[in-house]
């Protein structure tokens, strides 16, 4: 890592972070691991966090056999990261489904989400609630999630789809997600 900051120090545009795919791949020392790796070298964690209602409920009920359950504690992914010190800073993507206790976990803990539209979209996960998270002060990027689970890297076209679906998970404001917020 260090060898790997030397390298582009001289970029300050370029950022890199540890990326565990998401929650229910890791128990819980594991994910503790990976956060004191991230504090020690002063990077972020990214993590693929409550995409799928499965995922939100599983976890919620404790299904550890659910395959997309995190292993420990009855509360949603993002409670149980916040449980283990590991959401501060953290840049957590897609993020659709989330209980009002998880916007206020996001907001505490500095997290960012990364919105994926088409991704999501594609994948059936449903819609983020976007605007919510911008009216409680969450940090919101754009992010592809990859031509696997998207069909290209079009970002003007994530741009485009965000200011669109906006307004849907808003309950119909218009308002929400202009494309000026975009």
């Amino acid at each position: 890592m260090n060898i790997l900051k030397e390298t582009i120090h001289p970029f300050p545009n370029i950022y890199y972070s540890i990326g565990p795919h998401s929650p229910y791949l890791y128990d819980d020392e594991s994910l503790r691991a990976i956060g004191d790796a991230c504090h020690h070298y002063g990077v972020q964690m990214h993590i693929h966090v409550q995409e799928t209602e499965d995922e939100l409920r599983n976890s919620v009920l404790g299904n550890h056999e659910g395959r997309n359950c995190h292993k420990s504690a009855k509360c949603s992914p993002i409670a149980n990261l916040a449980r283990l010190g590991v959401l501060d800073d953290t840049c957590c993507a897609h993020c659709v489904h989330l209980l009002e206790s998880d916007f206020d976990e996001l907001a505490k803990h500095h997290a960012s989400v990364v919105h994926c539209p088409h991704s999501n979209l594609k994948l059936g996960s449903g819609i983020a609630p976007v605007q919510k998270m911008l009216d409680r002060g969450i940090n919101v990027c754009l992010g592809t999630d990859g031509a696997s689970s998207n069909n290209n890297l079009d970002m003007l076209g994530e741009m485009r789809t965000a200011a669109l679906l906006g307004p849907i998970a808003a309950g119909g404001d218009a308002r929400a997600v202009s494309s000026v917020t975009v």
